[in-house]
Order: C-alpha cells, then sequence, then structure tokens
C-alpha cells in the first residue's frame, strides 16, 4: 500500500470498506502508542529518567507529526544566522552514519552549509555531542534536528515546528493518525512556528492558533512560508525563477509532504507534464534513473524538477545515464517570515546570555 493511500485513510478520506476495516485496526492499536508515549513523557516530566548535559548550549528544532514540516531548511537557516552571530554550530542527528551516505537530510545540510558547520549523525545524541566536541571543540552550539521526542538531551530552546497545511495527524496518533505524541504535548515548546503558512486560508490559521493557545501558554505564535528564491542546475549554476516561468515540467519528489511541494511548483512553471511522488526518503536506484530520464525525454519535457533532497542520491546516479542526459532543477528553499520574526531572533539570542 503506498503512502499516499495510508494517509487517505487515516483522514477519512477513503470510505470503501477497505479503508473502514483499516481504520479500526488502526483505531485498536492506537491506545497502546498514546499510553507508551504518556508513560515516557511523565517519567521524563518527574525525574525517573534523566536529561543529560550537551556541553555547549542546545537548540532544539522538531515536531509533533511524521512528514515533512519543513523542518530542513528551517535548521538550515538557523544555522546560517548563528554563524552569523559569528557561532560554530554542530548539527545532531539519529542515524548511524555520519559520512556521506547517511540520511539525505546529512547530505543536504553538508551540499548546503559546506565545512560552516558539523554535522554528526548518532543514535544517541549524547554520544554524538561528545564526539563532536572531541573532534571539534571549537563548537559552541548545537542544533538537535528532530529532537523534540529526544528527550534525554537537555536543550536550552525547544523549537517545535507546526504544518499549517496538515497540523494535527488528523488529531490522532500514530498508527490511527500522523501525531507522534499527543497535541497536549505542545506544553513543552518554548516557541511554535508556523511552516506553509501562505497556503492555507485566514480562517484555517486563526483555527490553528485557538487551538494552541488553548493547549500551551503562548499567545502569539510564529509564522512562515517556504520561498522559492531561484532554481540551480546540473552544474550548481543559479536559473531566475522567470527563466523557469516557460516551462513544462515533469517532477518527482520523495519528502513527507508532496502535495505542499507541487502546490508551490504549480505557481512557478507552465505546466506540470507529469508528477510523481516518491515514498519518503526514497533510496533513487540505477533503475529508477533510467526511468525517470526516458519519461523525461519521451514526454518531451523542458526539465526535470526535484527537491534538494532527491538531488543529493540522484545525483550519483547520473553519470551512468549521460546518453540520456536531461536538464535537471531544483528549487532554493529559503525559510521567509510573516509574523514575530523578532521574537525568534531574541530567543535565540537570549540562550547565550
Amino acid at each position: 500500500m503506498k503512502e499516499q493511500d495510508i494517509i487517505k485513510i487515516m483522514s477519512g478520506e477513503d470510505q470503501s470498506f477497505v479503508g473502514k476495516g483499516m481504520r479500526c485496526v488502526m483505531r485498536s492499536i492506537e491506545p497502546i502508542y498514546s499510553m507508551a508515549m504518556t508513560c515516557r513523557n511523565k517519567m521524563f516530566d518527574h525525574g525517573i529518567r534523566q536529561q543529560h548535559d550537551l556541553g555547549r548550549p542546545t537548540i532544539s528544532i522538531g515536531n509533533i507529526t511524521t512528514g515533512g514540516t519543513g523542518k530542513t531548511p528551517f535548521v538550515t537557516m538557523l544555522a546560517e544566522h548563528l554563524i552569523k552571530l559569528g557561532h560554530r554550530p554542530a548539527i545532531l542527528m539519529r542515524g548511524y552514519h555520519s559520512d556521506d551516505s547517511g540520511s539525505d537530510e546529512a547530505m543536504v545540510y553538508r551540499n548546503i552549509l559546506g565545512n560552516k558547520v558539523v554535522v554528526e549523525a548518532n543514535p544517541s545524541r549524547i554520544k554524538g555531542a561528545k564526539t563532536v566536541l572531541l573532534n571539534h571543540p571549537e563548537t559552541s552550539v548545537f542544533i538537535l534536528d528532530d529532537g523534540f521526542q529526544h528527550r534525554t538531551a537537555s536543550r536550552q530552546l525547544d523549537i517545535v515546528l507546526i504544518d499549517a497545511t496538515q497540523p494535527f495527524g488528523h488529531k490522532h496518533v500514530i498508527p490511527r493518525g500522523l501525531l507522534r505524541e499527543s497535541i497536549s504535548s505542545l506544553k513543552r515548546a518554548d516557541l511554535i512556528v508556523l511552516t506553509r503558512s501562505d497556503q492555507v486560508q485566514n480562517q484555517e490559521i486563526k483555527y490553528i492558533n485557538q487551538t494552541l493557545t488553548q493547549i500551551t501558554d503562548q499567545q502569539s505564535f510564529i509564522k512562515t512560508k517556504h520561498a522559492w528564491t531561484h532554481f540551480l542546475n546540473n552544474d550548481d549554476q543559479i536559473v531566475p525563477l522567470n527563466q523557469v516561468s516557460t516551462l513544462n515540467v515533469l517532477a518527482i519528489t520523495g519528502i513527507g509532504n508532496p502535495n505542499a511541494f507541487r502546490s508551490t511548483l504549480e505557481r512557478h512553471v507552465k505546466s506540470i507534464i507529469h508528477f510523481k511522488a516518491m515514498p519518503d526518503h526514497h533510496q533513487y536506484t540505477n533503475d529508477d534513473v533510467s526511468t525517470i530520464l526516458a519519461q523525461a525525454k519521451s514526454n518531451s519535457s523542458d526539465a526535470l524538477i526535484m527537491t534538494e533532497k532527491d538531488y543529493v542520491k540522484f545525483k550519483p546516479l547520473i553519470a551512468d545515464h549521460n546518453n540520456t542526459m536531461v536538464k535537471i532543477l531544483r528549487p532554493n528553499l529559503a525559510i521567509q517570515f510573516l509574523e514575530n520574526k523578532n521574537i525568534f531572533y531574541n530567543h535565540v539570542g537570549n540562550i547565550f546570555q
């Protein structure tokens, strides 16, 4: 069953006999997962399970739902901001590789930030932090990538991202919905950031604000959007947006929220000839590349569009297909603040005082 089919079942869109049956099964398992997460959180809340200081000021960027909330571009933006302040940030990720064979997010961070930021992937953020400080003692601040549920690592600033286009994971925890824990857990967050705020109506934003205000003590929430500033081609050269607006394209993506990617792409190209959503974190194969490039040529598309996350995994396989080369473009994604930017920057600055 495809990922999008599961989403339709969770949301209730799939009203078939199979869909209803699957929801019943998911609903029966949901309390078990929910209780496990509740017990785990209470153990941390009451000090039964300990948090460990990482040895440097720490900022956590996380979410309460599975799928894409825009965490990678947000972490990138934060790292670049910290560098401008004169800091030497290190990004701590879960994973089992700290080299270029690691996760797609790690590859994206290295591709964009280069050697300005240390990227450490380790199943234990505690061990990862120790490794960074041993090899890079100049590190002045840690960024926990996807750190909200990783409570063993203490932090001075806990930031939670909520995708405005899919804010509360169909109001159910895994597996009935997309919530990784109850939305009441948002009380732990120091800051809540709404991403893709420009892609929903004001009425939806008001509903999200009201829901968050009832849960947390916060009255103001930071609103952002994902802005495409330009495209990059196969040679990493900048392609202005106006040069892409006349193109008929084929697009592929393997990210958590493919619909948001497609919605944004539609505003930047003449037409999308074909759009293919791969599973989140899809690992491309030579067969994938052959099929996709052949399809791009047969459809006479002007370009193949993909995200940076897809490109870092797609690029190493291109060399074997020079005879079917097509123009590949990926958008440069930037986080732009719509409301309460100063609140965000003030909170970040305060952890160093």
